[in-house]
This record gives structure tokens, C-alpha cells and sequence, in this order.
């Protein structure tokens, strides 16, 4: 008798994280109807301790089920409608009192009013390697839930979509890590993000670039490291590191 085919084994599959979003607002909106236009004045502000960002497609679809469907139900999609539901937490500077971060603090803004004024401007992409990133303009409906001391100051809402949203490439920009070599250190390894490299035995700037550099996640021209030789070494990455770390031998290797 011949073996029913088997299902694939997923061992070696990778799976992407939930929630790796950045999520920036313009303060100033102008009247331009293109989402994807820079901000008017101000540039954009990126919105802090979002805990659940969730966009979402919701089909229109009208009944097109006729005598030749053969009893079975049909729909055709007619429109569609883009929503974000959005909940976080008020975080912000205390110098010298608290001042709620100023991205939430639109949202509410806009929440309290109507016409123009209610109207949102966003941008947000995934800050992996998945390739989401939007631009829209959104009536916004966000508010403080109203906990009970005491809980921390939370607050949610839904963000509806003026029209399409707009594809945009992903911002970039750097990330800065300090290596300082502690007394002794003869050698010392750097993980980025799960990936270590071969031990540095060269402990030169020249020593920690190549090293970084052989990485797949980091890669050849994505690294600029400066410093004396024994440190510390500042490397710059143009490329979307989350963690990285250091491990020395002899020493310590901390990474700040």
C-alpha cells in the first residue's frame, strides 16, 4: 500500500515577530490629499509606547449570486475600507513635570475635534525585513480609557482611512553601538541580533568592521566603526539591528 503524502516539517522555518512597527504622525498637517507627501511644516514625529498597532483591508462586497449560481451564494467586492485599531500607554519627559509625548497627545487632539482638525496624517512601517510601509490620512477616534488607580494611563482607539493608503519605501537610518574593551581582553566575539561573528583578535576598528561585515544580517558597506586600537569602538549600522552584544576573553566586552 503507498504512504499517503506526509505534511512538510517546519523545524527549520523561521516565523516573523508581531508588533515590529514604527508609527509616525505629522503634527501639522497641511491640505495636501496625497498621503505619501511630506509634512507641510514640522516634519513627522514618531509615536511612543504603542502597545497594539493592528491595520487592517475590509472588503465592501455586494450580493451577485443570479439563476445560473447554482444555489451557491456569490459576492463581488465593489470597494474597500483601510482601519488601524491602535492602544497604548502615555509615556513621556519628566523636566521638571510630566509632558505626555506629543505623538499620543495629537491623537487626542485631533479625537476632540471635528472637519480638518479631526483629521490624522501617518506613516508606519514593519522595522523588519517583511516589506510593510504605509502612508495615510485617517479620522481619528482615540481616547484615555479611564483606569482605575493605579494602573497605568492607557489609551486606544481606531484610526479610519480618507481613501487608500499609499505604499512608501522605508526610512532609514542609523543605529550607534559603543564596544569598550575592558582590562585584559585578549579577543572578543559580537553578536547582532543571533549572529555572531569569528573571534577579533585584532583589536583595531579596521578588526571589528571586517568581523561585522562578514555577517549576512549586517553585510559588506553597512558599518562604519571608528576608535583607537583596545577601544572604545563606536559602530554606526545602516542596516535594522535590534541586539547586539559582545563576549570577550580575558575581559569583559560590554556594548552600549
Amino acid at each position: 500500500m503507498t504512504a499517503p503524502l506526509q505534511a512538510t516539517s517546519t523545524a527549520d522555518l523561521s516565523v516573523a515577530t508581531s508588533g515590529l512597527y514604527r508609527v509616525e504622525i505629522d503634527l501639522a498637517p497641511g491640505k495636501d490629499t496625497d498621503p505619501s507627501a511630506a509634512p507641510a511644516s514640522g516634519g513627522w514625529t514618531e509615536i511612543l509606547g504603542i502597545q497594539k498597532w493592528a491595520p487592517k483591508f475590509e472588503q465592501v462586497t455586494e450580493d451577485d449570486t443570479d439563476l445560473s449560481s447554482g444555489g451557491w451564494k456569490s459576492e463581488y467586492p465593489v470597494g474597500n475600507g483601510f482601519t488601524v485599531d491602535i492602544e497604548g500607554l502615555t509615556k513621556g519627559e519628566e523636566d521638571p513635570s510630566f509632558v505626555a509625548d506629543p505623538g499620543v497627545q495629537a491623537l487626542l487632539d485631533a479625537s476632540e475635534n471635528f472637519g480638518r482638525a479631526g483629521i490624522v496624517h501617518m506613516r508606519y512601517w514593519r522595522t523588519d525585513a517583511l516589506p510593510e510601509a504605509k502612508a495615510f490620512y485617517a479620522s481619528c477616534k482615540v481616547s484615555r480609557n479611564g483606569e482605575k488607580p493605579p494602573a497605568l494611563d492607557k489609551w486606544s482607539g481606531t484610526l479610519t482611512g480618507k481613501g487608500a493608503p499609499t505604499a512608501i519605501t522605508k526610512p532609514t537610518g542609523s543605529i550607534t553601538k559603543v564596544f569598550t574593551l575592558g582590562s585584559g581582553v585578549t579577543a572578543f566575539t559580537a553578536t547582532v541580533d543571533s549572529q555572531t561573528t569569528a573571534s577579533i583578535t585584532t583589536l583595531t576598528a579596521a578588526g571589528l568592521k571586517s568581523a561585522l561585515e562578514a555577517l549576512s544580517n549586517v553585510g559588506a558597506g553597512n558599518v562604519t566603526v571608528t576608535g583607537s586600537s583596545g577601544g572604545p569602538f563606536t559602530a554606526v549600522f545602516t542596516v535594522p539591528v535590534t541586539v547586539v552584544s559582545a563576549n570577550g576573553t580575558g575581559g569583559t566586552v560590554t556594548v552600549a
